[in-house]
C-alpha cells in the first residue's frame, strides 16, 4: 500500500518497473521473489491508475535487461523533450490554412508542441537587406558543400539569392527559437522565385525541415531524431518496384549527412519546371539499413506506421510532369530503393497512412515500439 501511495505522485510520468534476479551461492538459488513483489504494482498501474509504464525483468539466461532499460530511458526522455518544441510554418496558400488551428490544438494536447506562423514578407525583407559582405560565411558553406553544373556558378544571381535565403532562415530560426521548419515551397516559388532545397539540405542536419505544411512530418522527425540521435529526412513513396522494393524520392533536397557525395545542384528554371523556379539538390543518398516511419492521426487518434529495410542505389528514373520540357536530361533527385527486410511491399503499402514518410539510417523499431507504448499511440510495424 505504501508503494501505491508513493506512486500517485508520479502517475503523470512514464514509470519503469525493473526486477532483478536472485543470487546463486553454493549451487543454490537465493531468490528475493522479485516478480512476486513487482506484480501487484504492475497490476495497480495497469488496472486502476491507467499509467504509462513498462515492466522489464532480468533473468539468469540473458542477464541484465539493460537494452530494454535504455530504450525506456530514450522513449521517456523523448516524451519530455518534445513538449517544449516549436515548429515554424508558412501556412498561407495551402489547403491546410483553414484547418491548421484545429490541427495545432490536437498536436498541443497530444505532444505539447507549439506552432508559430511565419511571414514570407519578413523573409523577403531579410533577403533584400543583405549585402555581399553579409553573406560571406554562408557563401563559403555553399562552395564547400555544393558542386554546380549546367552553367551554374557561385556568382549566379539565383545562387546568390538562395544563399541569402539560407542566411535569412538561419536568423529567423534563432530569433524565434524555432526547432523545426515547415515552409510552403510553392509560395516561395511564387513570391521569391526560389526553392528551399539547398537551404534545407544544410539546415536539416540541425533541425527537421519540411517543404509544405505537414506538421506530422515534423513531429515524426522530432521523435525519430531523439530516439536515434541521427539526422532524418522525409521522402515520398513514388511507386512499388517489386514485391520487396519501393522507390522513395524527394522533390530536390536531402540532408547533407545522408548524401554519399559532394552535392550536385542544377537550376530548375533551366529545365522548365515553372512551378518551382530555383535550385535543387540532385545528390545520391547513402546505402544501408534504414527505418521508414510516419505518424498520422484521425481526429485525436494517433498512429505510427514503420518498417525496416535496406536503402539501395536506385535505378535511373525521372518524375513525369508535363511542366518538364527536357525530361530526358533532368538529373534524378535524392532517392533510394527501399528493400523491406521483415515484410513484403504489399503488406506495408496496404497500411499506408501518408505519401510522405520519414527515414533514418539504422534499425530503431524497438525504440519506436517503446515510445508508442509509453505515449499511448497505436503502432503498426510490418515485420515477421
Amino acid at each position: 500500500m505504501m508503494i501505491v501511495e508513493f506512486l500517485q505522485y508520479f502517475l503523470h510520468k512514464p514509470i519503469l518497473i525493473w526486477t532483478t534476479t536472485g543470487i546463486m551461492k553454493d549451487n543454490i538459488l537465493n531468490s528475493p521473489a522479485p516478480i512476486g513483489g513487482a506484480a501487484p504494482v504492475a497490476f495497480y498501474l495497469k488496472s486502476f491508475a491507467n499509467a504509462k509504464y513498462f515492466f522489464i525483468r532480468d533473468n539468469h539466461e540473458t542477464g541484465i535487461a539493460i537494452d530494454n532499460a535504455i530504450k525506456f530511458i530514450k522513449a521517456a526522455g523523448c516524451i519530455a523533450d518534445i513538449k517544449d518544441k516549436t515548429i515554424g510554418i508558412t501556412s498561407i496558400g495551402t489547403p491546410h490554412t483553414f484547418t491548421f488551428n484545429f490541427d495545432a490544438i490536437s498536436i498541443k494536447k497530444q505532444f505539447g508542441i507549439g506552432i508559430k506562423d511565419m511571414s514570407i514578407i519578413e523573409i523577403k525583407e531579410f533577403i533584400d537587406s543583405y549585402t555581399e559582405k553579409d553573406i560571406q560565411e554562408e557563401r563559403e558553406l555553399f562552395i564547400k558543400n555544393f558542386r554546380f553544373f549546367e552553367g551554374l556558378s557561385i556568382n549566379d544571381k539565383t545562387v546568390v539569392r538562395t544563399i541569402k535565403l539560407f542566411k535569412a532562415l538561419k536568423e529567423i530560426v534563432l530569433r524565434n527559437k524555432l526547432d523545426a521548419l515547415m515552409l510552403n515551397c510553392f509560395v516561395f516559388g511564387d513570391v521569391l522565385n526560389l526553392t528551399l532545397c539547398l537551404p534545407f539540405t544544410l539546415l536539416s542536419n540541425d533541425i527537421p525541415c519540411k517543404g509544405g505544411v505537414d506538421p506530422m512530418s515534423a513531429i515524426t522527425q522530432f521523435i525519430v531524431r531523439y530516439l536515434s540521435d541521427k539526422t532524418t529526412a522525409y521522402l515520398e513513396i513514388f511507386e512499388q518496384l517489386s514485391n520487396k522494393r519501393v522507390l522513395l524520392s524527394s522533390c530536390g533536397y536531402a540532408p547533407k549527412s545522408m548524401c554519399d557525395s559532394k552535392k550536385i545542384v542544377c537550376d530548375q528554371g533551366k529545365w522548365g519546371f515553372s512551378n518551382l523556379p530555383g535550385i535543387k539538390n540532385c545528390s545520391l543518398m547513402k546505402e544501408g539499413f534504414m527505418t521508414m516511419v510516419r505518424i498520422s492521426y484521425a481526429g485525436n487518434k494517433y498512429l505510427v506506421h514503420a518498417a525496416l529495410g535496406r536503402a539501395r542505389k536506385p535505378q535511373k528514373f525521372r518524375e513525369l510532369d508535363m511542366s518538364w520540357k527536357n525530361v530526358k536530361k533532368m538529373p534524378c533527385t535524392p532517392s533510394v530503393e527501399f528493400e523491406f527486410v521483415d515484410c513484403n511491399a504489399d503488406e506495408f503499402l496496404d497500411n499506408l497512412i501518408s505519401s510522405h514518410y520519414v527515414v533514418v539510417y539504422g534499425d530503431f523499431l524497438g525504440e519506436l515500439e517503446m515510445y508508442c507504448r509509453l505515449s499511448g499511440i497505436d503502432l503498426i510495424i510490418n515485420k515477421k
